[in-house]
């Protein structure tokens, strides 16, 4: 099994990433995460797997 986590400033990049990916045979494990940093920038994350 593979493991991965996709990050990104942007929630539109982070569905691109995440739809791109699911295509090629990853699944999202869990669900999306969101971290601010020092109260400016977001962050939002997602755990990937693959079989």
């Amino acid at each position: 099994m593979e493991y991965k986590i996709l990050s990104f400033i942007s929630e539109f990049d982070l569905v691109e990433a995440v739809n791109s990916d699911i295509k090629k045979g990853w699944l999202p494990q869990g669900g999306v995460s969101h971290a601010r940093t020092h109260g400016i920038s977001n962050y939002y994350m997602q755990a990937m797997i693959k079989e």
